[in-house]
């Protein structure tokens, strides 16, 4: 009888062990799908970045050689001008004045410039920023400084660029979880110390939370700024302080209005 106790006992446990171990076995899985999502959109970048880079060399290429071209030519002209020789003068008659030969100026080429790099190529920003966000006319500047910052090895770039690939893979269960990350990749690249108007901030906040809507997810973004007194609910902070100074993420509220993620941020 003790023997069927023990048994009947330890099938409840059994059963959670199983369950937790599917449970792992799920986000397992999920992480390995998040992983390869990663690695995809990491080697598209790769590879625009490589066409660039390479479309870079040749224009510089191509300046070198009309530079070299214009210098030749214009050795040529002057030795030509050089090389002609002068008509001798009557000696004892005076050259009416109209009939003096006025001096040939040698024209002056102007130094060509090379090409402007188009760092906001049309389909490097469609693959960071989407069809909708990579259209805006207003965040044109804005976008074409994040790809500069991101060709010129600039690491908030990096990390922008890469937390907002990473989120246009992912699926509903995992993009909540990414908007904090995004936050603080945007405050890193753009910090904010005063309650300054931000429209690039304020497009990717909408821009985030209508992915998010298209596949049910209903979490908000707010935000936190500067001057805000501090709440222990929705702010994380290093230091005790009552006043926020400085903002290092953004504040992601559940659809009931429930803290999911608090903001990071300075006070004093």
């Amino acid at each position: 009888m003790n023997e069927h106790e023990t048994n009947e006992t330890a099938s409840p446990e059994a059963s959670e062990s199983q369950q937790l171990a599917r449970h792992l076995a799920q986000l397992s899985d999920r992480l390995e799908q998040q992983q390869q999502s990663m690695l995809e959109a990491c080697q598209d970048l790769r590879d625009e970045l490589t066409v660039l880079t390479a479309r870079l060399e040749q224009a510089e290429a191509q300046v070198a050689q009309q530079e070299e071209a214009l210098r030749l030519a214009e050795e040529e002209r002057a030795a030509a001008l050089v090389a002609e020789p002068l008509e001798e003068q009557p000696p004892a008659m005076a050259v009416p004045v109209a009939e003096v030969a006025t001096p040939v100026a040698v024209q002056a080429f102007p130094p060509v410039s090379p090409p402007a790099v188009i760092v906001g190529d049309s389909k490097l920003e469609m693959i960071i920023f989407g069809e909708r966000f990579g259209n805006i006319p207003y965040l044109e500047p804005d976008r074409k400084e994040l790809i500069r910052g991101l060709l010129a090895g600039d690491e908030t770039a990096m990390a922008l660029a890469g937390q907002m690939l990473i989120f246009r893979a992912a699926n509903a269960e995992t993009m909540p979880q990414l908007l904090k990350g995004l936050g603080e990749a945007y405050y890193e690249w753009r910090p904010q110390t005063s309650r300054q108007d931000d429209p690039m901030r304020d497009a990717l906040i909408e821009e985030l939370q209508q992915a998010c809507e298209t596949v049910g997810v209903n979490h908000q973004i707010e935000l936190a700024r500067p001057g805000d007194r501090f709440e222990n609910k929705r702010h994380s902070a290093k230091q005790r302080g009552v006043e926020v100074t400085d903002v290092h993420g953004w504040i992601v509220l559940r659809e009931n209005g429930s803290v999911y993620t608090k903001a990071n941020v300075s006070v004093q």
